[in-house]
């Protein structure tokens, strides 16, 4: 049952998930108190939520060689 491909699959979108949410709110405080970090994002046409996606992306990329 450890190694059940869905438990295993479903385990790791939970805790994906329960990341991500962690880390955009996060980001989104960041930038709110930052303002050069808000200017920065705002310029380069960057939200958190993509950011935040794209960097738990590459994380999972090395993670998973």
């Amino acid at each position: 049952a450890a190694f059940n491909i869905e438990k295993v699959t479903k385990e790791f979108f939970e805790k994906y998930k329960g990341l991500y949410i962690e880390l955009e709110e996060s980001l989104r405080e960041i930038v709110k108190r930052d303002k050069d970090l808000k200017k920065e994002f705002e310029s380069k046409g960057i939200d958190t939520v993509d950011f935040a996606k794209k960097l738990l992306g590459q994380i999972v990329f090395l993670y998973f060689p």
